[in-house]
């Protein structure tokens, strides 16, 4: 069975290497989540069959292609949304298939501003609210991510600044999801909301209503790709 996984998963990636659209990006990790549930659901079914076990073989392919196709790939160029579906897509595989801090860098086009100890950087190009939201939700708070943490911290305080020339329901969008996600602390929250004009007394009353009541756009927890999947597959023009 994995055999076959594999050689399905491997035609899928060399279509969609030919044609890297988004909904083409939609349909292919949509297949690629269904061969990975598949899988899940067949070791918890059969734990002792041989078959099976070697889930390894599948997801190492998987990873492989995703690393490839991202590592050709930039911020700068035309595949941001794609990219931003693979990233999603790579998350899925679990621990032992994170994808390394390189490519994460070579994907934001880092750039170093100041050495030292604590080295600081910026991005080749603005980040937009989406791909802040994705690099987030990807990175969680894992260590070995902090300089892409630190980043995206101090892009969304770009963004957040009045002067800045981001839109309005940009701002707010990317204020609520800040507010809501559980990898930034509540220092940091707590002064997203004073740049953005929220007076100290109701900040911490905001905090705490948008963490209790998940007034957020992005799902942070329980998220269900598969389910994300088909709602935009269903919001296709035919």
């Amino acid at each position: 069975m994995i055999s076959v996984y594999c050689e399905v998963s491997h035609f899928i990636f060399f279509v969609f290497s030919s044609c890297p659209l988004v909904n083409v990006t939609i349909r292919v990790c949509r297949i690629e989540k269904l061969l990975i549930d598949s899988i899940k659901k067949s070791r918890a079914k059969y734990p002792k069959c041989d078959d099976v076990l070697p889930k390894d073989r599948l997801y190492k392919l998987i990873f492989n292609e995703i690393s490839s196709f991202i590592s050709c790939s930039t911020i700068e160029n035309k595949c941001q949304v794609e990219n931003l579906y693979l990233f999603i897509l790579a998350s899925e595989l679990g621990r032992d298939y994170q994808l390394p801090l390189n490519l994460y860098k070579r994907f934001l086009g880092f750039q170093e501003v100041s050495g030292g100890q604590n080295p600081k950087y910026t991005t080749s190009c603005e980040l937009n609210y989406f791909t802040i939201s994705v690099m987030l939700f990807c990175i969680g708070n894992r260590g070995k991510y902090k300089p892409i943490h630190d980043l995206l911290e101090e892009e969304i305080v770009k963004k957040m600044n009045p002067t800045a020339k981001t839109p309005d329901t940009e701002r707010r969008l990317l204020l609520f999801d800040s507010l809501a996600c559980p990898y930034l602390n509540d220092q940091f929250k707590t002064s997203l909301c004073q740049i953005y004009g929220v007076n100290a007394a109701d900040t911490k009353k905001l905090i705490e209503a948008v963490k209790k009541y998940k007034f957020s756009f992005t799902q942070w927890e329980n998220f269900k790709f598969s389910e994300a999947l088909d709602l935009k597959r269903g919001q296709e023009v035919y």
